[in-house]
């Protein structure tokens, strides 16, 4: 079986799970719907490559997805609200396909921050690997 490998990145940062449980629940709503579309166009090239794959059997149909989040920001979290604010980012990863689920035997991810200086340079990066 072949591993598969995509990496991208977006200016939406990774928020905190202690911020986003107090805004309004239309606001995290919205904020999960935006997540996905932009998570859906961002992939989409990459996508229609791992489908071909799949479907010229050189891509298991049991396989395991393995994320790495890097947040570069200005001002670092701890790591437990950082993995917390990741699941929608999960849940939009499974909504476009990039993984069967987001229980622990088909499903594992990690966090990584890393500080930068200025606003311009806060980003996430995300690393998908299918194996």
């Amino acid at each position: 079986m072949r591993e598969f490998h995509y990496r991208f990145f977006t200016p939406t940062m990774i928020r905190s799970e202690n911020i986003i449980q107090k805004k309004h629940w239309a606001e995290r709503h919205g904020y999960r719907k935006a997540l996905s579309k932009e998570i859906y166009w961002l992939t989409l090239e990459a996508k229609r490559e791992f489908d071909d794959l799949r479907a010229a059997g050189e891509i298991i149909d049991h396989w395991m997805t393995r994320v790495i989040y890097t947040d570069f920001r200005r001002s670092l979290l701890d790591e437990d609200n950082l993995m917390a604010g990741t699941k929608p980012w999960t849940d939009s990863l499974v909504e476009c396909g990039w993984a069967r689920g987001d229980g622990p035997d088909i499903f594992k991810a990690k966090v990584e921050q890393v500080l930068v200086k200025k606003k311009s340079d806060e980003m996430t990066g995300i690393d998908i690997i299918i194996y």
